[in-house]
């Protein structure tokens, strides 16, 4: 069965982070420290854009934004 990270954080401000099996993603977590409720926290997901985002026309030997 595959698991996933995720991260949580109860109404205390304790953070986890713990293996959650796909089956169980939308089952609520306890704190491991105070046993209250954990919700899952968001977090952004960094990206960068590569290619042909950043070229010039075909061709050109250009970056985009370049001024020559």
């Amino acid at each position: 069965m595959a698991t996933y990270l995720y991260a949580f954080k109860c109404r205390n401000g304790h953070s986890f982070d713990r293996y959650v099996p796909v089956a169980d993603r939308n089952q609520l977590q306890s704190c491991p420290v105070c046993r209250a409720p954990a919700g899952k926290v968001f977090t952004s997901v960094p990206f960068n854009f590569r290619g042909a985002f950043n070229e010039g026309p075909p061709g050109s030997g250009r970056r985009a934004g370049s001024t020559t």
